[in-house]
């Protein structure tokens, strides 16, 4: 997420070394709005959904950040049942008989993120195509607004 985050941050010419930080990398005084406004909700939204591994709530520490910093926190129990591996407990307080296997509990994660990102991407490319449909491309790829032809 900081990577992504980074990478957007540079469009708008600005650094940018924390996914929670991004809205104000990028909400910059002379960007027009329409092109940060759609990101930043869904950032937004996308704030509690990963609070696993961002700094958000519990006094500002996520379930990574305790483990990795803070305090102990007991790892999860890997059993094996007739379903494959089965996770349980752990930092995230995964339910013993939920029936959730390791590998469903690592895919959620990762079609979380995938989701995230894919709807972001999204969301940036066809803002940034409906912003510049009107502009003049340079031949280095950035465009120049019409009004400054002259």
């Amino acid at each position: 997420l900081e990577y992504f985050a980074g990478a957007i941050a540079a469009y708008f010419k600005s650094d940018c070394n924390s996914f929670k930080e991004m809205p104000k990398a990028i909400s910059r005084p002379k960007t027009p709005t329409k092109l940060y406004e759609q990101l930043n909700q869904l950032h937004a939204s996308g704030l509690e959904s990963f609070a696993f591994v961002l700094s958000a709530g519990n006094n500002g520490r996520s379930i990574r950040d305790e483990i990795a910093h803070y305090s102990f926190v007991s790892a999860g129990c890997v059993n094996l049942s007739a379903r494959g591996f089965v996770l349980a407990g752990g930092g995230e307080g995964l339910e013993p008989f939920s029936g959730l296997s390791l590998t469903e509990a690592l895919k959620s994660r990762v079609d979380q993120l995938s989701g995230f990102l894919n709807e972001s991407l999204r969301i940036f490319t066809d803002t940034l195509r409906e912003h510049h449909s009107g502009d003049t491309m340079t031949t280095d790829g950035l465009a120049i607004d019409d009004t400054t032809k002259g």
